[in-house]
């Protein structure tokens, strides 16, 4: 957990691992740190970080067109891909996994390896948290009644 002293306090910005593969027989990517932003609309990566997934740029100028609203209210854009996400411990018996996960990949830097957003990520997860003490603590787990895959059908959505 990390905070950030802001105008009206101090806020806490909870950190999370998280792993991704391309395809549900691939193996999982290393270890890359998120930030959980509970006021991003949509879940971002960067495109070296899709590029190593295994994402060309061919294949990202072919995904469809994102556009979204950093916090600084200018307007960006990136390519939407869909991955499957592990959140949490590295085991996928303890971690949350999210199947066919879309996520936006931006040319803009990013302060972490990954934003986990509202959309098709936290829309699907509860995040649990105490911001009190000297030690705040949170933890994340699906949502009872939320599928862990889009309800756009069983089959691996195309970007």
């Amino acid at each position: 957990m990390e905070s950030v002293v802001t105008s009206v306090g101090r806020v806490m910005m909870p950190k999370i691992l998280v792993r991704f593969r391309r395809d549900p027989g691939a193996p999982w990517s290393r270890p890359v740190t998120g930030l959980v932003d509970t006021g991003a609309w949509t879940t971002l990566i960067s495109q070296p970080l899709a590029e190593i997934l295994g994402f060309t740029k061919a294949d990202l100028e072919k995904a469809r067109l994102l556009r979204f609203t950093g916090v600084d209210g200018k307007e960006y854009q990136g390519r939407q891909v869909t991955v499957d996400l592990l959140i949490g411990p590295m085991d996928p018996t303890f971690g949350v996994v999210l199947d066919f996960a879309r996520v936006g990949v931006t040319p803009e830097n990013l302060p972490y390896d990954i934003l986990l957003g509202q959309h098709d990520a936290l829309e699907r997860l509860e995040l649990n948290h105490r911001n009190q003490g000297s030690r705040p603590e949170y933890f994340m787990r699906q949502s009872p009644g939320r599928p862990a895959v889009p309800s756009a059908g069983s089959s691996k959505p195309s970007p």
